[in-house]
């Protein structure tokens, strides 16, 4: 592109070193108009240099205030990284209220701290502020007034109001260190709830500690024995699993010890002859465990709950004996756990998780065996009272190893033998399933899963091969909740080695299930719903009325058995969320579907099926109090757009629609009746071109975000869309769509001033025809071009026109040579604090002083040599945090360089120099001792 008339440009010649680069440069560089040519840029860019310092001194007014209100939230900020990032303010708009009144609502006492009511909005600034309320208090809010406000990832936080606006709005200044314990109420029930149940925890213990007899101990154990379990006690890390390990009637194995034991050809011994180092200290397991607060999602690598951390990780064993003796003599399932435990350490490693051992249960080393002594006794009852907690815990992983060697004795035609025991001839099970406590460990653990791959089943299946703990996700148990009268009639059927346990499995389950009847939640994904299966799920479903949440996802279940869940469903009057994902549901079942739903679901996904809308019934209409609605991956025409349009609720927010086949036709219609209530759309993947779009369409005022990213918009597209934005739109992602400079001009000349985020990746922009716009809108806090052909010309365009608060900007492989390159750098934002321009060729021979608030800058894939890096070394700010060089041709001087200059930077925490072939060990040695407390790559 940059060899057509008009816009040759100075080619770099070599691959040497910087020298050798600007003696190839000049040497090929012809006289005549191309020098004429290179002249009047450099002299465009000193006279573009001059023009910024002139307006800095100016003081230009805007510029100014804005620049000192990012700097005073960037200080407040100072631990950045939230679900949707690091972000400065929070936008607000006046809403009719009295003339007495606040800009904002606010909900409360009288005092100065207030709330914030707050939309859902997803953009890079947090949530958009909303306005009014006839009962507020009569002071009107001014800058400096505490606030509290809710942020993008659902957490509450203190702020100030930071500007009032003359036409009423305000910005909300939050400072994310700061968290607001009392919100939201759902936070407030976990938190107290934990808090709660440690103090009580800590109470219990304290009484136990301070008992001077053994019999004082077991009187102890005996009362707590029958104390109720209560339904926080299977969430929490504080509750009553953490009392029975606090006072050793349950003990706790270390991962590296069981590991080591099984290297060294050893058995497990019982709990009463194991060596203490064996054992977690329990102070120090609870410490660690006590911080997975609440409903912590476990680390599984579904799309519900993601590969979260954990402070410990605690594997409950599910095993059964091979003998009456000794469980695992011949280390046959020893030897399998340690493959698990090695296979899970690496997985969570390379997760960069933040422990470094597991705990785990067995129970012959973790709770007292016969022959015992009274208090031991005592000890040993108690723990067996809680085994429920053991495996049916929400922040526990179980292991149910179902496998056996071969039975000593052959088996009859029920799986049966008969072995002597105690000196009595008793027939006995000798496999997993026939047994009596591995059942109820089993059906404890199915029924509280909260999330996928916290449950695991390991048959006969060959462990050695196993390279990765994720490989294991293929033996997730199948299982699910069932009710206690079937449990007891599939306990009659099992066998127990002592007979009169059974009365007390069942009573433990029938505990368990009293509080999973209480669940608000149930997930599901990749399930094999057999008949048996679900009509046993079925009888469990019918006993949970406080359930809100419901969701399938990859089962294969087609219309009529997706029907049947969801009229299971309809009685769940506090029922707010429902998903089918991924279950074959087609147009058929829509109609039924809809009528079987309760009034108050909130949200329907109905992703990945295989829905084209256009056979659901004219009379077909969603909840009336839906907000959200997912139909991502489906099958959706412009008939089937059109047919949706009609059945919208005036309640809904959010509509996703990626991935379908939506034209014009379709997007016509639905711009046409989506309620005005709608704040965010999603049209990702479809085929809109947005070219035969009627001219009276307008989009919902109150829509905040709209995503279009692969369509075909192109030029005309973009032009259209430019004058139907809608005013209070903050985040606008148009990426791979052809647009081109003509687009591109026309949507930055049409931007509503509360634009935040401005994404056009994978488009045609040069950035090179746009002379009629002189500056991008003052609003774009982030601003990311990755992928277009900007060039040099364009980047020298775009340095004189960045938003003063801009605080991202991201230039990819945008074939950006030194001369754009010097000029962006010069053209900075004083509060731009991210910088990308990875894949470029730039090699930074004169590199302006960079932006004292830059905290990133990642130059990954361009052409800086030891002169270069130099030269970055010396102009990078205090504040930089992450420096990315990789895949460049840096050697050992520009490490030196680097070293001298970088090594006093006192927030650098994370440099990557990887792909720099020409760096030795020498060059590595040198930078690693100028950053210590650096994590460096090479």
């Amino acid at each position: 592109d940059k060899n057509q008339p008009g816009t040759a440009w100075p080619q770099r010649g070599g691959s040497g070193t910087m020298g050798c680069n600007a003696s190839s440069h000049n040497a090929k560089a012809p006289g005549g108009e191309l020098a004429r040519e290179l002249a009047a840029m450099r002299q465009e860019l000193a006279n573009m240099r001059q023009e910024l310092t002139a307006q800095q001194q100016a003081g230009d007014s805007e510029r100014a205030a804005l620049s000192e209100e990012l700097a005073a939230v960037r200080r407040e900020l100072s631990t950045p990284r939230l679900a949707a990032e690091d972000v400065a303010e929070h936008s607000a708009r006046r809403a009719e209220v009295p003339a007495a009144g606040p800009p904002v609502a606010i909900e409360g006492d009288e005092s100065n701290t207030c709330t914030v009511h707050s939309t859902c909005c997803w953009t890079a600034m947090g949530k958009k502020v909303e306005a009014g309320a006839a009962d507020a208090p009569a002071a009107a809010l001014q800058q400096g007034v505490a606030v509290e406000a809710q942020w993008t990832n659902g957490v509450w936080y203190h702020g100030t109001v930071s500007r009032v606006h003359a036409d009423g709005s305000v910005n909300v200044a939050l400072n994310i260190d700061e968290h607001v314990e009392q919100l939201p109420p759902s936070q407030v029930r976990v938190n107290q709830a934990f808090e709660q149940r440690k103090a009580q925890t800590e109470d219990a213990w304290q009484k136990y500690q301070a008992l001077d007899t053994d019999d004082e101990r077991i009187a102890f154990c005996e009362e707590l024995n029958n104390t109720p379990v209560l339904p926080d006690d299977y969430e929490q890390a504080t509750g009553r699993l953490a009392l029975l390990i606090r006072i050793g009637a349950i003990s706790l194995l270390k991962g590296s010890w069981l590991v080591s034991r099984a290297e060294q050809g050893l058995p497990i011994d019982r709990r009463q002859d194991m060596p203490s180092d064996a054992y977690w200290l329990p102070q120090e397991l609870l410490q660690s465990w006590a911080r997975s607060k609440g409903r912590d999602r476990q680390p599984t690598n579904t799309g519900r709950g993601g590969l979260c951390e954990l402070s410990l990780v605690l594997i409950a064993l599910s095993v059964c004996w091979c003998s009456q003796g000794h469980p695992d003599q011949d280390m046959y399932h020893l030897r399998r756990v340690k493959m698990l435990l090695e296979a899970f350490a690496k997985f969570r490693q390379q997760k960069g998780s933040p422990w470094k051992d597991i705990a785990v249960f067995w129970d012959f080393s973790s709770i007292y065996q016969s022959p015992r002594t009274p208090l031991e006794d005592a000890l040993f009852d108690l723990a067996k009272g809680g085994m429920q907690l053991v495996y049916g815990h929400d922040l526990a992983f179980v292991w149910k190893l179902t496998a056996m060697p071969p039975c000593p004795q052959p088996l009859d035609a029920d799986r049966h033998f008969e072995p002597e025991v105690r000196g009595e001839s008793r027939r006995l099970a000798w496999l997993y399933h026939d047994r009596g406590w591995p059942s109820f460990e089993s059906a404890a653990a199915d029924a509280r899963l909260a999330v996928a791959g916290s449950r695991m089943s390991f048959g006969n299946e060959e462990l050695t091969t196993l390279q990765n703990y994720g490989e294991t996700l293929r033996f997730r148990s199948n299982g699910t909740a069932i009710h206690p009268e079937r449990f007891a009639r599939v306990l009659a059927t099992k066998t127990f080695a002592n007979s009169s346990d059974a009365g007390k499995v069942t009573q433990l389950y029938q505990r368990t299930f009293d509080m999973v009847k209480r669940t608000k939640s149930q997930i599901f994904q990749g399930m094999d719903w057999n008949e048996e299966r679900t009509t046993a799920y079925f009888e469990a479903l019918a006993e949970m009325q406080d359930l809100e949440e419901f969701s399938l996802a990859s089962s294969a279940l087609g219309d009529a058995a997706a029907l049947r869940f969801a009229q299971q469903l309809t009685g769940k009057r506090l029922l707010k969320v429902l998903g089918l994902v991924d279950v074959g549901l087609t147009d058929a079942a829509v109609g039924p579907l809809l009528v079987s739903l309760p009034a108050g679901l909130r949200t329907l996904e109905l992703r990945e099926d295989r829905l084209s809308l256009e056979g659901i019934p004219q009379e077909a209409r969603m909840p009336v109090n839906l907000e959200k609605l997912a139909l991502q991956g489906n099958r959706v025409t412009d008939r089937g757009a059109t047919q949706l349009a009609g059945m919208l609720p005036a309640s809904l927010e959010v509509l996703l629609l990626d991935n379908n086949a939506i034209g014009d036709g379709g997007v016509q219609a639905l711009f046409a009746s989506l309620p005005a209530n709608l704040q965010i759309l999603e049209l990702v993947g479809n085929r809109i071109a947005l070219e035969a779009m009627q001219e009276h369409t307008r989009m919902p005022v109150n829509m905040v975000q709209l995503n279009l990213r692969n369509n075909r918009i192109g030029d005309r597209g973009a032009a259209w869309l430019a004058g139907k934005l809608p005013p209070g739109l903050t985040t606008l992602l148009l990426d791979n769509n052809l647009i081109e400079d003509i687009g591109a001009e026309a949507l930055l000349a049409s931007l509503p001033a509360n634009t935040q985020v401005l994404q056009l990746n994978n488009n045609r922009i040069a950035l090179e025809a746009m002379q009629g716009l002189t500056r991008l809108p003052v609003g774009i806090v982030q601003l990311t071009l990755k992928n277009n052909r900007i060039g040099d010309q364009g980047a020298v365009w775009l340095a004189g026109r960045l938003p003063a608060g801009l605080v991202k900007l991201f230039l990819d492989n945008n074939l950006i040579e030194d001369i754009g390159a010097e000029a962006l750098l010069a053209g900075l934002p004083a509060g731009l604090r991210e910088l990308q321009l990875d894949g470029n060729r730039v090699a930074l021979e004169a590199v302006a002083r960079l932006p004292e608030g830059l905290e990133y800058l990642s130059l990954t894939g361009n052409r800086l040599d030891d002169r270069g890096t130099a030269s970055l070394g010396g102009n990078l700010p205090k504040s930089i945090q992450r420096l990315l060089l990789g895949g460049n041709s840096i050697g050992d001087a520009g490490a030196e360089a680097m070293a001298e200059t970088i090594g006093a930077l006192p927030e650098l925490r994370y440099l990557n120099l990887h792909g720099n072939a020409a760096m030795t060990e020498e060059g590595r040695r040198v930078l690693k001792a100028a950053l210590p407390r650096a994590r460096l790559v090479f």
